[in-house]
């Protein structure tokens, strides 16, 4: 990242923009949410607390523990927007849908789903709260009731 610096020069009391070069550790990371106990096909709006402060990240994988429908948003006027749409119903363009997932394999057994080229995400930051802030939804597609657990493998991209 570079930064614009200004330097005073007590010499001559002249002043020099100067861009420098700062360092941020941008690394990968991986930010886990768990759903409550949801019962068969039941649905919860859930969020991750980007402690880390970025706007928009690379995301890599998403990780989960359960057979669900997984839906990441730009914002929650997106997700509320986008409440009645079913897995097997495309999102339309424009309307807020990051990414999404359908895990159709066993309860309580990991699976991660590899976005190959990594998909640019990023939070809505004209709403107050959103801003970083991670908005999903999980729509649990298991048998008995279970929480979901959600790990989103991201590097960030836009620090705030």
């Amino acid at each position: 990242f570079h930064r614009n610096v200004k330097v005073s020069n007590t010499d001559d009391s002249t002043d020099a923009w100067y861009e420098v070069l700062t360092t941020h550790a941008i690394v990968r990371q991986n930010l886990t949410v768990t759903s409550s106990s949801l019962n068969a096909d039941a649905k919860e709006d859930i969020e991750i607390a980007n402690a880390s402060g970025f706007s928009s990240y690379n995301l890599l994988s998403i990780t989960v523990n359960q057979p669900c429908h997984l839906v990441i948003y730009i914002s929650d006027t997106a997700r509320t927007a986008d409440d009645n749409r079913t897995a097997d119903t495309d999102p339309q363009p424009g309307s807020g849908v990051l990414a999404e997932i359908i895990n159709t394999g066993n309860a309580d057994t990991n699976a991660t789903f590899n976005f190959t080229p990594a998909t640019l995400c990023w939070n809505d930051k004209t709403d107050s709260n959103n801003h970083k802030r991670i908005p999903m939804k999980v729509h649990h597609l298991g048998t008995a009731a279970k929480a979901v657990a959600v790990t989103l493998n991201v590097i960030p991209v836009e620090l705030s």
